[in-house]
């Protein structure tokens, strides 16, 4: 990616992470969820990873995952918010990999902006430090802007395509950030967004919006989740095209750390 954006960062005062807090705390979190405990602190670079993405205003926070698979009969304490029959269906008929619903055990780093109410294209997440991303990304041709994207902010986390995310806007985010190739900048999967949302962020299941997953559905199409009409919320799962520009879904970037040493 020819595009620099090291400018964008901005500097900012950051608040030192204590590794052993962050442990006791994800501990706390895993026992309600699941009553598993996990014993290793955070690697050195999953601590200087998120120093980084706060000096340049994003919200990634750490956390524990932990070995679980989310399956119907599934039975964790700290899973209140299911998965529909839908994901389930699709897995049966192999539209979607098993793998979609397993959480991987190790430290990962997820962003907790909040995903905003559907606006007919013009909502934004707030305080967002990849929106000058998007609009460079946007500006120099490496997000399409098809005429019925034309009304969407050129700020915005809507109506850019998977493709795109996982392209561009992962190079770009990779590089101001500073991401290893082996910490992999991604999009969540849908476990892993289903038990950060259960377990800390339970606003993501109140507004109208999707986001995008990682996770494919046959062939050239990704899940999407989240949206709470219908009362669907955590457990909403559906999917669109890899390739689509949609006002309604956004996304949240991931990053890995379960190969890191302490």
């Amino acid at each position: 990616m020819a595009i620099q954006f090291a400018s964008i960062m901005a500097e900012r005062p950051v608040t030192a992470l204590n590794p052993a807090e962050l442990l006791a705390h994800q501990t706390r979190v895993l026992e309600r969820f699941s009553g598993e405990q996990v014993l290793t602190e955070p690697p050195r670079d999953a601590i200087e990873f998120i120093e980084r993405s706060k000096e340049a205003g994003f919200t990634f926070q750490l956390y524990l995952e932990p070995t679980a698979v989310l399956s119907q009969d599934s039975n964790y304490p700290g899973w209140t918010v299911r998965f529909g029959s839908w994901l389930y269906e699709q897995i049966s008929q192999g539209r979607v990999s098993p793998d979609a619903i397993r959480l991987s055990p190790g430290w990962r780093a997820m962003e907790a902006i909040q995903k905003p109410n559907h606006d007919g294209g013009n909502q934004l997440y707030e305080s967002d430090a990849l929106a000058p991303i998007l609009e460079k990304l946007r500006s120099s041709g490496h997000i399409a802007v098809p005429d019925h994207c034309k009304h969407i902010p050129s700020i915005s986390r809507f109506g850019v395509s998977p493709k795109e995310i996982i392209g561009p806007v992962v190079a770009v985010s990779s590089e101001l950030l500073r991401v290893k190739p082996e910490n992999r900048l991604d999009l969540p999967s849908v476990a892993s967004w289903s038990f950060r949302g259960n377990t800390e962020h339970p606003e993501w299941s109140k507004t109208t919006t999707w986001e995008w997953f990682e996770n494919k559905f046959g062939s050239d199409y990704r899940l999407i989740g989240g949206r709470s009409a219908g009362g669907g919320g955590l457990g909403n799962v559906d999917y669109g095209w890899s390739g689509s520009h949609v006002g309604g879904v956004g996304f949240r970037l991931s990053a890995s750390f379960l190969s890191s040493k302490p």
